[in-house]
């Protein structure tokens, strides 16, 4: 709901860079009883995150346990689905609503930080758009093979 409101904004001095999302709801009905029961009592549901995400005018970063009970991942990637400026989602395996590991979070959101600082700057005039991109998604990747080693790790302890 936040997000909506500081992400919808038309005025470029009062709009963000970007908003990372961390387990959010596609709306409080959707998340308990799923989207085709959920239509029929759409009139008490609230945070109907689902029909507005399509308008967020920045970044937006979406992080969501894959084990969580509480808000199941299929809100994360609903919400991703409908996004107009999508950044590399993180699905994080094996963890639940309120386990994400902290290190996790802080580098997802270091990442997402340095993604915005760069296309403010503008493009590396060495570098075309289309390599500013790779350079980004190999940086996700990178973060995202750091964090599958750490988890062989816990598992081989």
């Amino acid at each position: 709901y936040l997000a909506g409101k500081v992400g919808t904004k038309k005025n470029p001095e009062e709009r963000c860079a970007g908003v990372i999302l961390q387990a959010p709801l596609e709306s409080a009905f959707r998340a308990v009883l799923g989207p085709k029961t959920a239509t029929c009592c759409v009139c008490f549901d609230f945070f109907r995150n689902h029909s507005i995400v399509h308008k967020l005018r920045c970044k937006v970063g979406i992080m969501h346990g894959t084990e969580d009970e509480v808000v199941p991942i299929s809100n994360g990637e609903a919400l991703h689905k409908k996004l107009k400026h999508p950044h590399e989602p993180h699905w994080v395996e094996g963890h639940g609503h309120n386990d994400i590991p902290a290190e996790y979070i802080f580098e997802y959101a270091k990442n997402f930080v340095n993604m915005l600082r760069e296309e403010r700057r503008g493009p590396d005039t060495n570098l075309s758009k289309e390599e500013m991109r790779k350079k980004r998604l190999a940086a996700m990747q990178n973060y995202k093979q750091q964090q599958s080693e750490e988890n062989v790790i816990v598992d081989i302890e």
